[in-house]
Formats: C-alpha cells, structure tokens, sequence
C-alpha cells in the first residue's frame, strides 16, 4: 500500500487526494501531475496560509517547499497540489465541492491545542464565505490513543484552556494518552461541521511502523509521509 484515501473526498469527482504511506512520492504512481505542489515549513503554530492566483503563477512549474511557515495551507486555485508531511502528527484534509475551495492541515498536540483545524474552518469561512455544514473533512492515519502518551504538562495546558479536555484524553496504565483524532473531530464539529461529514482514517502510525514513518517509534528518523490533496483543472 503506497497511499490511503478517504471514502468520503472519493465520492467528488474534482478531487485528486491522498494520505501517503512510507513511499513518499506515491502520487506519480497515480499519475498526479500538478503544474505545482506546495509545501510549507511546519511549525506546530496555528498560521494558515492562503495560496491565490498571484503567488501560485511565482511558482507555477516548479515546487515552492519549505518557503512559508505555516501549518495549514488553502487554495481554490485548479492544477495546484498543496501538501503537508506527518511521521504521527495528523494529517488533514479539507474540501468544499460546490466552491472547490481545499485545504490540509498538520496537527501535531501543539497544534491540536493552538486549534489548527478551527482557525483553518474559520479562514474558510471569512476569506472564502464558505458554510461549515458543507465542508467535508478526512483525518488521515497518525498516532493513535492507543500509543500516544503525553505528560502531564500537556494535560494541565488543555485542561486550563478547553472545558471539555477529559475528552481529547485517555487514561492508560495512570497515564494520559492524548487522542489526536478525536480532539480535532471536536473542534471541526464545534465551528459547524457536521458529524457525517468527517471521515475519520483510524489507522495508527506507532501501530503500523510497516506501513507508516513514526517519529514516537524511531525518534531518529527524518522521513515523511506526504499528505496531498488537488483541485483538477477542468477538462
């Protein structure tokens, strides 16, 4: 298996997307040739950037990798890949098909507490005049409850800033596990989005360490998977 794909974005035809697996450039197996794939330099913050027509013709036929800090990335523009690299963090991708506005976001437990997810809805929302309710959303493989464990500073930073922390937490063997998918499915169902529009890939990367990079299995690891999501240009 070279990438995992989400039933739900699957079922809109305008959609090219993908959560990637250890074979990192799995999208030319499908034979995904955007004229630009955007990266940028993830900082486990809460920025998001907007790509427009203006900055993706400086770029366009080339890779702009590494350029802006940021940790999520938004675009209506056609033919363009924007893309974010996880080793357990989650991956996420957003998508509203009737204005074909995308989005990916990269939330690790800092930016699971610094709301990535949220404020990537709210930019939706404000630059795009999007409806919650009609954005469709695919959290990706990443470590799961089951093997992230936190310390308790963690914890005390959730627990003074969300009423409802003791739900983003798991309690194992007296510790806390932080359960990433469930906490970012909170925060997206909390700005409007509706439950039946989350896709939710429960696949763990610390599980599969034969399927997945796990930077909490192999610290030393600089390997990435490539999380990638493409609006097509019109036939």
């Amino acid at each position: 298996m070279t990438y995992i794909s989400s039933a739900l974005l699957a079922e809109n035809d305008f959609l090219a997307h993908g959560f990637g697996a250890r074979q990192s450039v799995w999208y030319e197996a499908r034979n995904i040739a955007p004229k630009l794939i955007f990266t940028v330099k993830q900082v486990h913050g809460n920025k998001v950037l907007i790509i427009d027509n203006t900055l993706a013709a400086e770029w366009a036929g080339g890779r702009a990798e590494n350029t802006f800090s940021a940790d999520a990335i938004i675009t209506k523009e056609t033919g363009i890949a924007i893309a974010i690299r996880t080793a357990d963090c989650l991956p996420i991708i957003m998508a509203e098909p009737q204005h074909r506005v995308i989005a990916v976001a990269h939330a690790g437990w800092r930016g699971t507490y610094k709301q990535i997810a949220a404020r990537t809805i709210d930019n939706l929302v404000d630059k795009f005049a999007l409806q919650p309710e009609n954005i469709l959303a695919a959290l990706g493989p990443c470590i799961g409850a089951c093997c992230y464990e936190v310390g308790s500073e963690v914890v005390e930073k959730f627990k003074a800033d969300f009423s409802g922390w003791r739900d983003y937490f798991v309690p194992k063997e007296k510790k806390w596990h932080l359960d990433l998918i469930g906490a970012n499915k909170a925060q997206l169902i909390e700005l409007g989005v509706r439950k039946e529009n989350i896709d939710c890939i429960n696949l763990c990367t610390a599980c599969n360490q034969k399927l997945f990079f796990s930077y909490r299995k192999d610290p030393k690891t600089n390997m990435r998977m490539i999380n990638l999501v493409m609006s097509k240009p019109s036939a």
